[in-house]
C-alpha cells in the first residue's frame, strides 16, 4: 500500500501533469527562436523527460490504490478517468489559447499565407470540434478563465 492517500496522489498527478504542459509549452517557444538557445532547449527537454517519468510513477501508484481496495474500485477508476479527463481538457483548453495567440501574431506580421499558419489554423479547427464534445457533454471553454487559472 501506498505512503500516500488517493488525494495527494491525485493532487501531485494534476500539479506535475500542469508544469509539463507549461514546460512543453515554453519548448515550443524556445524553438522558435533564432538562433535556438540549445542550452536552455536541453534543460526543458530533461525536464519533460524527468516530469513524465514522475507522471507515470504516480499513476502507477494511484492504480495500486485503487486495486488495493477492493470497496473503492469503482470510485478509483472514475478518479483515475477524472485525472485524465482533466489532463485533457487541461492540455485542449491551454492547446486552444496557444495557437489562438501563435495565429494572431503571424496575422500581425502577414503571414497568413504559410504553412505553419495553416497547419495552426487547421489545428484550431480540430480543437474546436473536440471542445464542441467536451460542450455536448458538459465541459465549457472560458478560455480567459482557463488562461487565468493556468498563470
Amino acid at each position: 500500500m501506498s505512503e500516500f492517500s488517493l488525494t495527494e496522489l491525485e493532487a501531485a498527478h494534476k500539479a506535475l501533469q500542469s508544469s509539463h504542459n507549461k514546460i512543453e509549452k515554453a519548448l515550443g517557444s524556445l524553438s522558435q527562436k533564432q538562433p535556438p538557445p540549445k542550452a536552455q532547449i536541453t534543460l526543458a527537454t530533461r525536464n519533460l523527460d524527468a516530469l513524465r517519468i514522475a507522471i507515470s510513477l504516480v499513476e502507477d501508484e494511484l492504480k495500486k490504490s485503487s486495486m488495493g481496495d477492493s470497496a473503492a474500485d469503482t470510485g478509483s477508476t472514475d478518479a483515475m478517468r477524472l485525472i485524465a479527463y482533466d489532463g485533457l481538457y487541461t492540455e485542449l483548453a491551454n492547446s486552444m489559447v496557444t495557437i489562438s495567440v501563435e495565429l494572431e501574431r503571424l496575422k500581425a506580421a502577414g503571414k497568413e499565407k504559410t504553412v505553419r499558419y495553416r497547419e495552426l489554423f487547421g489545428q484550431k479547427l480540430i480543437n474546436s470540434q473536440i471542445a464542441a464534445m467536451f460542450e455536448r457533454h458538459g465541459f465549457s471553454f472560458d478560455r480567459t478563465k482557463q488562461n487565468h487559472e493556468q498563470e
